[in-house]
């Protein structure tokens, strides 16, 4: 929209080219909150409205097709037309058609009820199409006494997601990623421990934009197996796709999200909600990620976005780097047949906790996911951990080598980046490898211990 009216000055232009022609086409109908004294317009009053008002030039300047069609909806609704004539005069404008094609009735009639809401409370516009207020930038410069006395993190499930963060799990087709997200839904809601992670209860609201016929069967069997747990009404399914990169619909989600309290917030899936988008395009990755931020900021919630890994699992989450690149957390689900795993491949607030393991087993219609332990921190070592070793070993020197040099350097020897991570885990917790003394919390760095270069050598396995 560089080129083209703000939403505001959008909505005000066809504000003024309704109220210029003077069209007033509603059927009394006092409990829509429609104009008692408007007429019942014609089609052809409707096509003569379209060309004497000249709507369409608002949209030769680069402007939204989705914004357009909120603007003038909502124009239509200040103009008192009821509901039949707005969706008549959407269906004579070309760019809406275009936009929604079959579902063009539909839509409008979604954005007339919105619409006729926002009127009745007096709201802005500019609030629901562009992002929510803000103070002016120079009251939001912090000092750095300021920024020293910004209160911690708030975990929401400790050790995993915190609140007022953003956060994206991700993994193939039918690696359970969608179950684990549940669970920690279900978790959160019924204010129950996530396998052995305390929780601070609170609402949860589910974007279940793809399979929701399932999600009933799913909520179903996880109750069987936590007889004692109770989400209550704090578990809120939105069964749709929620269009990230359209800024109405985005604040609309903030909107009800903060209306309701949430304090957990996933979207599953982001690609099913990158309607008109290109997940390769980091604009477009960007304008979601400004969505999910703006859910954030209006209700200090944890927001999630469940998404797909790509061709190569090494490469992380499909599509634009631009997703992982502004998470708090990300979280990697893989599954090897029915045992899947849960890797925290990022936490900007803390170090990356250790890898968690279950059980995929069928209960009831569906499945649910059983701790099986964590990742093993037995003495044995595999051919594959030894090689990792040795490869650490060989760049590390006296000040340790960070990760992503263990890992290129085990990957040059046949050894996967989640293998390396897992032997991280497993080497820190059984004394094999120790955190060098010229690294950071932050940014650590490894080297082998005596007891894991003597098990390394030749031999020692």
């Amino acid at each position: 929209m560089s080129d083209g009216l703000s939403p505001s000055a959008l909505l005000a232009a066809v504000r003024e080219t309704i109220d210029t022609n003077n069209i007033t086409v509603a059927t009394p109908d006092a409990a829509h909150g429609q104009h008692p004294n408007s007429a019942v317009a014609t089609d052809a009053d409707l096509d003569q409205f379209l060309v004497s008002a000249n709507v369409r030039r608002l949209f030769n300047r680069g402007n939204d097709r989705s914004i357009g069609h909120q603007a003038l909806v909502r124009a239509c609704v200040e103009s008192h037309l009821s509901d039949d004539a707005i969706v008549k005069v959407i269906s004579r404008f070309k760019p809406s058609v275009a936009k929604y094609g079959d579902r063009l009735a539909s839509e409008t009639r979604r954005s007339i009820v919105k619409a006729r809401a926002d009127y009745a409370a007096g709201r802005d516009d500019e609030d629901d199409v562009q992002g929510d207020e803000r103070k002016p930038m120079r009251e939001r410069l912090l000092t750095l006494d300021q920024l020293a006395n910004l209160p911690p993190p708030r975990p929401l499930i400790a050790d995993i997601l915190d609140l007022d963060n953003t956060g994206v799990t991700y993994g193939r087709r039918g690696h359970y990623k969608s179950f684990i997200a549940l669970d920690m839904a279900l978790c959160v809601a019924s204010g129950i421990p996530w396998h052995g992670h305390a929780t601070t209860q609170g609402v949860v609201v589910y974007v279940v934009a793809e399979g929701v016929s399932g999600v009933h069967q799913r909520v179903a069997a996880w109750r069987h197996v936590h007889p004692n747990a109770d989400p209550g009404d704090r578990l809120l399914i939105l069964a749709e796709s929620v269009g990230l990169l359209n800024p109405a619909n985005g604040a609309e989600l903030a909107n009800t999200c903060a209306e309701v309290g949430a304090n957990l917030v996933f979207v599953d899936t982001l690609a099913r909600c990158l309607v008109g988008g290109d997940e390769n395009s980091s604009k477009d990755v960007g304008m979601a990620v400004d969505t999910l931020d703006l859910v954030r900021r209006r209700t200090g919630a944890h927001v999630n976005a469940v998404h797909h890994s790509g061709k190569d699992p090494k490469a992380g989450a499909r599509g634009s780097s631009a997703l992982e690149a502004a998470a708090d957390t990300v979280l990697e689900v893989t599954a090897d047949e029915t045992v899947v795993t849960v890797n925290t491949t990022k936490q900007k607030n803390r170090p990356e906790g250790e890898s968690l393991r279950f059980q995929a087993v069928a209960i009831l219609d569906s499945v649910v996911l059983q701790p099986i332990g964590h990742a093993s921190y037995s003495d044995d070592l595999t051919r594959k951990d030894i090689d990792a070793l040795l490869a650490l070993d060989a760049i590390a020197g006296d000040d340790g080598a960070p990760f992503g040099a263990w890992a290129e350097a085990a990957d040059e020897v046949g050894v996967s980046r989640t293998s390396v991570r897992r032997l991280r885990t497993k080497g820190l917790k059984t004394g094999l490898i120790a955190v060098g003394p010229n690294g950071t919390k932050a940014a650590p760095r490894y080297l082998l211990t005596d007891d894991g270069r003597a098990k390394s050598a030749p031999g020692g396995f």
